[in-house]
């Protein structure tokens, strides 16, 4: 048994969708099963779905059903092109984090207030979501993450929530902020570090390969692996190896 095929655009279209195709496929004796090549191509369809019609026609020794599409002198199948559910899941979260509405960040009024509520949200200790429940379930555990988190997270808190957000000057404020907060963290650590190996009498070379390589780079150690294994390019595992 021999028959014709070929594509027909749909929603998708050749050259840009898919590849456009025809051919014979031919059935030997017994033979159940034939694969016609279909070549799909990148388009950026993290959220579209496109169909591309195949159409087999000029049957030879067999007959097409004539109660299918297409009828007794042919017949069609409607491919659906979409993309992969975890990848397109992966990009929606992505853009979802990254995404910013600009029309509400360039109003002087919304970015004072935004800086306001980031230097108030600096002093809280929860969030008001969770006051009710903890309130009911409050012990002296909970108490001593309070007091722990206050003094030694809330002062850099404080500290970070100075810088304005990014809605001043198209961001650049707050990326030469951040910046410098990020400088001033790294003297800190350093330091801090430098006092410790004094007391404990390490030399700072031994502390700087020790304590402060596996405080700074551990983690990022761990965010690479996982970069390098869900991300498509990576390119977090790049940055790192490279900072």
């Amino acid at each position: 048994v021999a028959c014709s095929w070929r594509t027909e655009d749909n929603t998708a279209k050749a050259s840009t969708h898919y590849v456009a195709g025809n051919g014979i496929l031919e059935f030997e004796h017994g033979q159940m099963v034939a694969t016609i090549p279909l070549t799909i191509l990148p388009a950026g369809r993290c959220q579209l779905r496109s169909t591309v019609r195949v159409i087999t026609f000029n049957i030879a020794g067999a007959k097409f059903d004539p109660n299918t599409e297409g009828g007794k002198e042919s017949c069609m199948a409607n491919v659906v092109i979409e993309p992969d559910p975890d990848i397109q899941e992966r990009i929606l979260r992505i853009h979802s984090v990254l995404a910013v509405n600009w029309a509400k960040a360039h109003t002087a009024q919304s970015n004072w207030t935004a800086w306001k509520e980031q230097i108030m949200d600096s002093i809280k200790l929860r969030d008001d979501e969770q006051d009710d429940d903890e309130e009911e379930r409050g012990g002296c555990l909970d108490y001593l993450s309070m007091a722990t988190t206050a003094v030694l997270v809330v002062p850099w808190k404080i500290i970070f929530s100075i810088i304005p957000p990014p809605g001043f000057c198209d961001g650049w404020v707050c990326f030469v902020g951040s910046l410098m907060g990020i400088g001033a963290l790294t003297a800190v650590v350093g330091d801090s570090a430098a006092l410790l190996g004094c007391v404990l009498e390490i030399g700072s070379a031994i502390t700087a390969i020790t304590l402060v390589a596996l405080g700074t780079s551990l983690p990022d150690t761990f965010a690479s692996r996982t970069a390098a294994v869900t991300d498509p390019t990576a390119d977090a595992s790049v940055g790192n190896v490279t900072g």
